[in-house]
């Protein structure tokens, strides 16, 4: 049909100067906007009707009778531009709807069944296809190695017998993979309708599920970052800012002042930046209030408000977030922060000597290790009245290698970093160090901190003290005084004091900050509190022996040959509660949750700081034992 013949010439004359620019605007055209319509018609025209090439695809595409009518109606529109908004012509500015995206069925899994070894095998071979398609960057091939996989079994056949337990997360980390990979082929309506669905109902608490869930929805909405509903870097900095010009200028008029507010700022910092860096899409908001701004937060500070001039309030998605501390720091605990976390800036005295800065938290835990409850209940069991230092020592001595095996016991590890790792270290400590190492960790209780005091302490510069609510449990203030009385009998002696700030820089700080100045002793050093609080940006398993079993283990500073430390790091690896352990390298932080951790394959780069130390005292000692065998020889000669 001759699309021309839509429109009769009486009609054509009643349209030509009405609504030819606004369907809604009772303003006829002006001559100039006519002239100009008619004059790009006339160009339309000339490009696509009077070129061979778009005369021929016309031709293969469209019927010779269509081709007409468009030719008809381009000229019509040429001679009359006006025609274009005509009510009958409208269809052409509507936007053809895109057509829905054809979904594929969900892979089906059979019910909880064993399978056979071959299929299996099958299942291992086409988890692998998979994995390589997607270092290729082959998605499509992926998806289809991932489908198949899944196709064939069940939870159960995910996981090998040496992964019991583990299994069901890393089944799920498939299915958030696979859902990942549908996100990247632009499909977020299978992202969401299959795999997450699947993956959430599997292991509520896991956090790449919900990540990519969020992400597929943006995806569907508008293309842009799915995390774009979570905080920024930027917008987290901006809170921390201006959190620390309140602070900067409050503290600039009192003596140290900078310098206090300074190392305050860091261990706020250090905390907040570092579950960013490591689980961004954990902070769900940060929130920073000055003055009278601040009073939602009052009920939850430990001051109820009184002299507060400014917080900074930052919640999470999660109920709590866990930061390991690695394992050479040799802290028996890790951090938690809590949904909610809260900073509060209190009014500064005008004497640190005589009264602190004071930095308020909410929502901030330093916990012990669970294996560290049970090892302490169990010895209680077993020991009874005879429960102490000595007889836990040696019972550790004699059973701690069924009950704290290396491979799987952070407790082990730490003691093993001091007391496992060479003779020049043995040679070094005395005799009471285990007991008292020992002894130490077997006491360690949660804590919440809520007052962080930083005093003005002359020779010894700045330091941090911390202040905690009162224990309630019996055993956790049991805990606590024998703690107390470890601590001060290590710093009895400048002796003991050299030892604990030499092989436990780090415990011993934390000891300090909380027993240091009550018993008479400086506070802690608040630069080393700072370090051990923030993000770790290099960590991984050790290249032999028990150390591979250890993620943490090269979370260290980065020294020179000759031991000087030519670059700091943090030493908390931050990990959501679903995550069950933390990634072997910072590169499979991405895939911590959907893929097997293969330490041949992500094998750290080992530290060389001190491999020239082991073979120079050899050689120093061959020297020194040839020297003296020639003075032996020289003297028997000159007699």
């Amino acid at each position: 049909m001759d699309i021309s013949q839509i429109f009769s010439e009486s009609e054509r004359g009643k349209k030509s100067g009405w609504e030819s620019c606004n369907p809604l605007s009772s303003e006829p055209p002006s001559h100039s906007k006519l002239e100009n319509k008619e004059n790009e018609y006339a160009l339309l025209s000339e490009e696509v009707f009077e070129q061979p090439q778009y005369v021929e695809v016309f031709n293969l595409c469209v019927e010779p009778s269509e081709v007409q009518a468009l030719e008809s109606l381009i000229e019509k529109l040429t001679e009359d531009p006006s025609l274009l908004y005509d009510p009958k012509l409208k269809f052409f500015k509507e936007e053809p709807e895109e057509p829905e995206e054809p979904e594929e069925p969900d892979p089906e899994r059979s019910g909880e069944l064993d399978l056979s070894d071959d299929q299996l095998d099958k299942q291992g071979e086409l988890k692998q296809a998979a994995a390589e398609a997607l270092e290729d960057g082959d998605l499509s091939k992926a998806l289809e190695k991932m489908t198949q996989a899944f196709e064939i079994g069940n939870v159960s056949a995910m996981m090998s017998k040496s992964r019991q337990g583990r299994g069901t997360m890393l089944f799920l980390g498939w299915f958030a993979k696979r859902a990942e990979v549908l996100l990247k082929l632009k499909r977020p309506c299978a992202c969401i309708a299959g795999d997450l669905r699947r993956s959430k109902a599997l292991a509520m608490g896991q956090c790449a599920p919900y990540f990519y869930c969020g992400s597929s929805f943006a995806h569907e909405v508008k293309n842009h970052d799915g995390g774009s509903h979570m905080v920024s870097k930027q917008q987290l900095e901006e809170g921390l800012a201006r959190f620390n010009q309140v602070g900067a200028i409050s503290a600039q008029s009192i003596r140290n002042g900078p310098e206090a507010w300074k190392h305050a700022f860091s261990i706020a910092a250090g905390l907040l930046r570092g579950v960013h860096q490591h689980v961004p899409r954990v902070v769900r908001s940060v929130d920073f209030a000055e003055g009278t701004d601040c009073t939602p937060h009052y009920s939850k500070l430990p001051s109820g408000g009184k002299d507060v001039l400014a917080t900074l309030c930052v919640k999470l998605s999660q109920k709590e977030v866990y930061g390991e501390i690695a394992t050479r720091s040799r802290i028996g605990a890790y951090l938690r922060l809590n949904e909610e976390v809260i900073f509060s800036i209190l009014r500064l005295p005008t004497n640190l000597s005589e009264s602190p800065l004071v930095v308020e938290v909410y929502g901030f835990d330093f916990t012990s290790l669970p294996e560290i409850v049970r090892l302490r209940q169990h010895l209680k069991q077993v020991l009874g009245p005879e429960y102490s230092r000595k007889s836990a020592v040696e019972w550790y001595e004699k059973y701690k290698d069924d009950f704290c095996p290396l491979k799987d016991s952070k407790l082990r590890r730490i003691l093993a970093s001091v007391f496992e790792v060479g003779m020049h270290t043995s040679l070094l400590l005395p005799e009471w160090a285990i007991g008292r190492a020992l002894w130490g960790m077997l006491n360690i209780t949660t804590r919440s901190y809520n007052r962080f005091e930083f005093w003005d302490e002359g020779r010894n510069g700045i330091r941090v003290t911390v202040r905690c609510p009162s224990l309630t449990d019996p055993d956790d203030v049991e805990c606590l005084q024998n703690t107390r009385d470890l601590f001060e009998l290590q710093s009895a002696t400048a002796g003991d004091r050299r030892i604990g700030e030499r092989f436990s820089t780090s415990a011993y700080n934390i000891g300090s900050m909380s027993f240091g100045r009550p018993l008479g002793h400086s506070g802690a050093k608040p630069a080393v509190i700072a370090k051990v609080f923030s993000a770790a940006s290099k960590w991984g398993p050790g290249r032999s022996g028990w150390q591979s079993y250890d993620d943490t283990w090269e979370c260290t500073d980065l020294k020179d040959h000759l031991g000087n430390v030519i670059e700091e790091q943090g030493r908390t690896i931050w990990i959501t509660p679903g995550a069950g352990r933390i990634p072997s390298t910072p590169r499979q932080r991405e895939d911590m949750i959907s893929t097997e951790v293969d330490r041949a394959d992500n094998e750290a780069v080992p530290s060389k700081a001190k491999m020239w130390l082991l073979p120079t005292l050899l050689l120093l000692a061959m020297t020194c034992l040839l020297m003296s065998i020639l003075s032996s020889f020289s003297r028997m000669a000159s007699a």
